[in-house]
């Protein structure tokens, strides 16, 4: 980038991230609102709402540093726009949280729509395609004579090379929008408001779903996932010096993606199996997707200030091996709990907690000898300080 070009760019970015702020903080007073109506048994809801505000605002600090402080390094400018973009679109969550209280219960919903949901996607897409341009940038730039010839599948190395190109990143990003924004104008504009006052769901409902869900979901772990593999491209490039502070981004990268695939996708696999669950299982799976950006934003907070006290290395294979059997673990207890448990209190007599306490134990039982195939096949894949002076 030109130095007129950056110097340019560097009052819109810290204008960027005051404006993320300021949109935090005029929201703030809704979270005591919220946490005003919600009865005690519902304060971890609460907890949660204040996690996103905390999470967005110290996405800003840090972006507002990185402007500061380390404008002219490699990848700063990408990395303050995804914290900025990141913080603006966690801290919207705020705004589309609903709570309904009755005398019995309290619904909480998340719903947005209108410009406020069309900016909200496209922040989100933004901040992955920030993300994605940074892992090119940091610790080296990459370039498609550096990343080596393709293993396989090369068409998804063509697709690598391309999103290397700024233009190609941003343009992607801006296309997806544009797109979500089309399908949803197209089902209002389809709808039959008397089949809508009737109860029927819009004719292109589940397209849009369809269109929603890959775009809001699919598009953004895949866009994760490649900055990650561009992190890992790069820490092989790096210097000494630079390597422990990649890890560090993988780490807390990888970990946030681990946090919503798997406690996402272990929720529906409970949900689509008709697991009879207890019920703070639920409440633990939705709860790590909750709490990923914050882990992503202290992951960045301790690459930022690293002082190679702790191997990075160590924590990404630990957290990789521990985040693969914490999924499998809650899908056996919760298909072992009920079960152990009837079979416990009509057989022996023994009150329930006894089969749980039996489906816990053969969970443990199991998982413990995973960890330790997990843990090899983590040293082997993975990159790491440790590892690596092992294998020398």
């Amino acid at each position: 980038m030109s130095l007129a070009r950056s110097r340019a760019l560097r009052p819109f970015v810290a204008l960027l991230t005051l404006a993320s702020l300021v949109h935090v903080g005029i929201l703030f007073p809704r979270f005591f609102t919220i946490a005003g109506l919600l009865p005690a048994e519902g304060r971890a809801v609460a907890w949660a709402v204040l996690l996103t505000v905390v999470t967005a605002v110290g996405a800003c600090v840090l972006a507002l540093v990185l402007v500061a402080r380390s404008w002219d390094r490699a990848g700063a400018r990408s990395l303050a726009l995804f914290l900025a973009f990141l913080a603006s679109v966690w801290g919207s969550l705020l705004r589309f949280l609903t709570v309904d209280v009755t005398e019995r219960q309290a619904d909480v919903t998340l719903s947005g729509e209108g410009w406020p949901a069309v900016l909200a996607v496209g922040g989100l897409l933004l901040a992955v395609a920030a993300f994605v341009r940074f892992t090119s940038l940091f610790p080296v730039q990459l370039s498609a004579g550096l990343l080596g010839p393709p293993r396989r599948l090369a068409f998804l190395r063509r697709a690598r090379v391309l999103l290397l190109r700024p233009g190609m990143v941003w343009g992607v990003a801006l296309a997806l929008a544009l797109l979500w924004r089309g399908a949803g104008a197209a089902m209002d504009l389809l709808a039959d408001p008397a089949a809508l006052a009737s109860g029927q769901g819009p004719p292109l409902l589940v397209p849009f779903l369809l269109v929603t869900g890959t775009i809001v979901g699919i598009i953004p772990l895949a866009g994760i996932a490649l900055g990650v593999r561009n992190l890992a491209s790069g820490y092989r490039l790096a210097s000494p010096e630079d390597r422990g502070r990649v890890l560090w981004l993988v780490t807390g990268v990888s970990a946030a993606g681990w946090m919503i695939l798997g406690g996402l996708g272990t929720f529906l696999l409970v949900i689509l199996l008709d697991l009879p669950a207890p019920e703070w299982i639920p409440v633990v799976l939705l709860a790590l997707p909750i709490c990923s950006p914050a882990v992503a934003v202290m992951a960045i907070a301790v690459a930022l200030f690293h002082s190679g006290a702790v191997d990075p290395g160590l924590v990404l294979r630990r957290s990789t091996v521990y985040g693969a059997l914490g999924a499998l673990g809650i899908i056996l207890f919760a298909g072992l709990e009920n079960a152990l448990s009837e079979w416990v209190e009509s057989r022996l007599g023994f009150p329930g907690v006894v089969g749980s306490l039996l489906a816990g134990s053969v969970v443990a039982g199991v998982m413990i000898p995973m960890r330790n195939a997990l843990g090899r096949a983590a040293s082997r894949i993975l990159p790491g300080q440790g590892s690596e002076r092992t294998r020398g």
